[in-house]
């Protein structure tokens, strides 16, 4: 096998694993039902539970 092939291989399985993890890192999963919802979301968009005040949480 080619080095160019080889790095071509590489590289296709780093941005397979970049954007699977990436979105994970961008979002907060809800406790209850596992769904992913934005990092300001206040509630759970699947089914309503409300998500701690992480600003509360160390502020004391």
């Amino acid at each position: 096998m080619s080095d160019v092939a080889y790095l071509g291989i590489l590289v296709g399985i780093i941005a397979v694993i970049a954007l699977v993890t990436v979105p994970a890192l961008l979002r907060k999963r809800c406790r209850k039902c596992n769904v992913r919802n934005s990092l300001d979301a206040r509630v759970c968009r699947e089914c309503g539970a409300a998500f701690p005040d992480d600003d509360a949480s160390g502020a004391a």
